[in-house]
């Protein structure tokens, strides 16, 4: 799974997600439920799926509960996806805002064997702090800072972070903050 988070010089993010599925059960996988969650919005969140690199396949979003803040959706794969076989789906939100808590919580909800969050956040020429835990699934939480890298250039600051071998019932979560003016 990879999350590119851009957040322009206002604060307003566009979320890029990208699942590598693979199929191990016995049947085949129709949908993949999601949630999402912003502080502040300009109104309902905007979706939309990305073309798919196996174009025998289309993927569609589906809301299903949707606030001022946080929708909850799934992404339909048609065909369904059969045992065994692997797709890739890949969708983009909009009209979220980071105003003063920086932060991004990622539930992992399947096997994740490789999880890449990138941040770019424009506008801003230094951090003056970042951080990065895991929380496991009986609450306790582990660094995650020795996986987090972040660099400036002319036109803001880039942090990734990357998590390998993730369960179901973890979540990482991505905090930095910016200097206050």
């Amino acid at each position: 799974m990879t999350l590119d988070i851009d957040v322009d010089a206002d604060g307003w993010s566009t979320l890029t997600y990208r699942h590598e599925l693979y199929n191990d059960t016995d049947t085949p996988l129709t949908s993949m439920s999601r949630e999402l969650w912003f502080e502040h919005t300009d109104g309902p969140l905007k979706f939309e799926t990305l073309p798919p690199e196996d174009e025998s396949r289309n993927i569609m979003i589906e809301r299903k509960h949707e606030t001022a803040t946080t929708i909850r959706f799934a992404c339909r794969l048609l065909p369904a996806l059969p045992p065994g076989e692997s797709a890739v789906v890949a969708y983009r939100c909009a009209g979220g805002r980071f105003v003063s808590d920086h932060y991004w919580r990622q539930s992992i909800v399947r096997p994740v064997d490789r999880f890449t969050l990138r941040l770019r956040h424009a506008g801003v020429n230094v951090l003056s702090s970042c951080s990065a835990l895991e929380e496991r699934p009986d609450g306790s939480e582990i660094s995650a800072t020795e996986s987090l890298t972040w660099r400036r250039d002319d036109s803001g600051v880039a942090v990734e972070l990357v998590r390998t071998n993730l369960r179901p019932n973890r979540a990482i979560t991505l905090r930095w903050d910016v200097p206050r003016g």
